[in-house]
């Protein structure tokens, strides 16, 4: 494709090819290049495409490679420095959460970010849902009053094969720390800063082997601006349900959200009460892959930075060092 966007891919796994199967939906970009610690999961990736070059070093392919952007999609763990070495190249990198599994990890990265002058974008799709694109048009346009309670829940099924990182503390350090960072994020997004938490976890069904990390957990926030919230989670509900849903009250308005995309947005203000519902189910990796590349040809100010990411390893670090502790912790 002339003049197309030219992609690469760090890392195989189950996010990586539903970010795949978005971009080729594209005419814009072009994935040009894969790198995975087993060639063959490289090329099976793309279906041994024989235009797409595949790599098990991820140097030898950035040193190759004429890339405009790399999509780095590995577990925390496995954040070693390769996001500093495309940034030196001035790739661009569209980063999947947890940015890192430590805020040094973290910090590093901002710091070569804006050493390089490339965008940096994070993978907080709910970011993208409809709801929270209205709330966010609302609060632009000063039609959001004080913000009051954000209140969300995050139920999934992840028992998991015991050899998986996911389960092993000091790899993806958990389930606050891996998955439920979504509406930690959330929460950052819509009603700014957090100062403070406290919270409990505890590991009620999968007391056994290998699985040492929380299977339920429970925090309340408390926001710089006054507001209050409270999110909790566990990974022993439904089996293949993954339920997100969340409430938030304003002064003026209420929101009711079954996820990101379907809810009820109340304004409380007039008499009788006015409410507005979303009931269309969008694809928010769509959207928030075409933020991506709205980003980085210079359409729109970048709607998921990179601090953002840093932001939300000091907020999970700091529920869990709350957890730990047994007492409030200040996020900073």
């Amino acid at each position: 494709m002339h003049n197309a966007i030219k992609i690469g891919f760090f890392g195989t796994g189950w996010i990586a090819s539903v970010h795949r199967r978005v971009l080729l939906a594209r005419n814009d970009v072009e994935i040009t290049a894969v790198c995975s610690r087993i060639i063959d999961r490289a090329c099976k990736f793309m279906n041994n495409n024989t235009a797409v070059r595949y790599y098990t070093d991820f140097d030898e392919m950035i040193a190759k490679e004429p890339l405009d952007v790399l999509y780095i999609c590995l577990p925390p763990h496995a954040h070693t420095g390769q996001f500093e070495k495309a940034a030196a190249k001035g790739i661009h990198i569209f980063m999947e959460k947890p940015i890192a599994n430590s805020r040094k990890r973290a910090e590093s990265m901002v710091k070569a970010a804006r050493k390089n002058k490339i965008t940096a974008f994070v993978g907080y799709m709910m970011r993208f849902g409809q709801v929270i694109d209205k709330l966010k048009y609302m609060s632009a346009t000063d039609s959001l009053n004080k913000p009051v309670l954000f209140q969300a829940r995050y139920f999934a099924h992840m028992y998991g094969d015991h050899k998986n990182w996911w389960i092993d503390p000091d790899l993806g350090r958990g389930q606050v720390f891996e998955q439920i960072i979504h509406l930690y994020d959330l929460a950052y997004f819509l009603f700014g800063k957090i100062d403070e938490v406290f919270a409990f976890t505890n590991n009620c069904c999968h007391n056994y082997g290998s699985y040492k990390i929380e299977d339920v957990s429970t925090a309340t926030l408390k926001f710089q601006n006054g507001a209050l919230g409270s999110i909790i989670g566990t990974t022993s509900a439904i089996p293949d349900e993954w339920d997100t849903q969340f409430s938030i009250v304003y002064s003026n308005c209420t929101v009711h959200g079954k996820n990101a995309d379907i809810g009820e947005i109340v304004n409380t203000a007039i008499k009788p009460v006015s409410r507005e519902v979303f009931l269309d189910q969008k694809n928010l990796y769509t959207r928030e892959t075409s933020a991506f590349i709205d980003v980085i040809t210079g359409k729109i100010k970048n709607p998921a930075p990179l601090e953002d990411g840093l932001e939300g390893i000091k907020i999970v670090e700091a529920v869990l060092k709350s957890a730990k502790n047994h007492k409030p912790v200040k996020v900073r």
